[in-house]
Formats: structure tokens, C-alpha cells, sequence
């Protein structure tokens, strides 16, 4: 009996190569591009947040992509109303923030909303519990208004 050669094979097994690595690609794109600087700043002080850590335990990690609109403007502007999942060490949640950008510089507005279950939270993001909490409190406190002036 002959044993007919297979030259699809190498061609099946070379496009499945292929589309593992675009993909692995496309996700690692979407998941950078959903996690900009209106992101970085909520999850850093949501990990120095001492009631979010008294109900999620230690802040371990966020969930792959970011939801909720942000704006940034040529003139160092702009808003974001985000949500994410975030994990602690006891358990997760979900988690709402809103967010203002002004000279460049990102600030949370009130309170965030954290969702564990069917329990809601209000978190105030300025309750900063860390070694060096003046730097934090800081960073993660509302800005003094959120009314902003035109450049002059």
C-alpha cells in the first residue's frame, strides 16, 4: 500500500500558528489601549484605599479591559466615567469611577461606586491608607473644583 503524502497539513498547522499569535497581538492592543493614564490613576488609589481594602482585602490585580467613555482633549482636557472589575485577596467587585484631566493632570471626582454581589459601596478615594500617605492623599483627593478656566 502507498502512503499518500498530506500537503495541507503543514499549511492547517502553519495558519493555526499564525492566528494564536494575532490573536494573543490583538488582545495585549485592546488591553493596553483600555488602560490609560484615567485607569493607572484609579487603580493606584484604589490600592492605597483603606476602605476598599477593609472590603476587598489587598488590592491584587484589575479585570482585562476597562469599560465607560474617555475624553482627552489637544488642550489638556478632558473626563472619563470608567468601570472595571477589581480583585482583592478576600474577593471582587466592580468598580465605577469618574475622573477629570486638567493642565494635563488627572483627578477622580466623588465618590467611586464599588459593587461586590448585590451590596454597593460608596468609596471615597481621598482615604488614603499607605506609608507614604501625603503623596497618595495627594494624588487621589478631588480636586478643589471641578469647574476648569480657560487657558491664559
Amino acid at each position: 500500500m502507498l502512503r499518500r503524502a498530506r500537503p495541507w497539513i503543514p499549511l492547517v498547522l502553519g495558519a493555526a500558528v499564525l492566528l494564536a499569535a494575532a490573536s494573543a497581538a490583538g488582545l495585549t492592543a485592546i488591553e493596553t489601549a483600555s488602560k490609560g493614564p484615567a485607569f493607572r490613576l484609579a487603580a493606584t488609589c484604589l490600592r492605597v484605599n483603606g476602605p476598599a481594602r477593609r472590603i476587598l482585602g489587598v488590592i491584587t490585580g484589575s479585570g482585562f479591559t476597562v469599560e465607560g467613555s474617555v475624553i482627552e482633549n489637544a488642550d489638556g482636557t478632558g473626563s472619563a466615567n470608567i468601570d472595571f472589575h477589581v480583585n482583592g485577596s478576600w474577593r471582587g467587585g466592580h468598580i465605577r469611577m469618574r475622573a477629570v484631566e486638567h493642565r494635563r493632570v488627572w483627578r477622580l471626582l466623588g465618590p467611586a461606586v464599588l459593587r461586590v454581589g448585590s451590596t454597593t459601596y460608596h468609596i471615597d478615594m481621598g482615604q488614603v491608607r499607605a506609608l507614604d500617605g501625603g503623596r497618595y492623599s495627594r494624588l487621589c483627593a478631588p480636586p478643589s473644583s471641578t469647574t476648569t478656566s480657560p487657558p491664559t
